[in-house]
């Protein structure tokens, strides 16, 4: 359990570090009248509705991650009087939320990617 925590709250520092970052270049991009006035296809993104649901994907991801991780410090704090059965069982649900937000983290991260490299 205290394995999966940590690499909740680990997960969860690294992408609210991507997340400051796509905020921090956001706050730096002009929007533009046409789409061909944009430097970037970075910057055309920016300003679209695409960058919303990614910063608000981010987020949740952040959300899950630290409920996962301090449900798991709970659970390792009363593992004494909990069995072995069920404790091992306990430990699907949150490796599978930790690597369903990972998973949802790159997706988006390899889109942004891809857009930049279509210039």
């Amino acid at each position: 359990m205290s394995d999966l925590a940590g690499i909740a709250f680990t997960s969860a520092g690294f992408i609210l570090t991507i997340l400051t970052v796509l905020i921090t270049f956001k706050a730096n991009s002009k929007k533009e009248k046409r789409i061909k006035d944009y430097d970037s296809a970075l910057s055309l993104f920016f300003n679209t509705p695409l960058y919303s649901t990614a910063t608000h994907i981010l987020k949740n991801c952040i959300k899950i991650l630290l409920v996962v991780a301090l449900v798991s410090f709970l659970l390792k704090a009363f593992s004494k009087s909990i069995n072995v059965e069920i404790l091992f069982s306990l430990l699907f649900a949150p490796l599978i939320l930790i690597t369903m937000a990972l998973v949802r983290c790159v997706i988006i991260l390899g889109k942004i990617l891809k857009l930049q490299n279509v210039e």
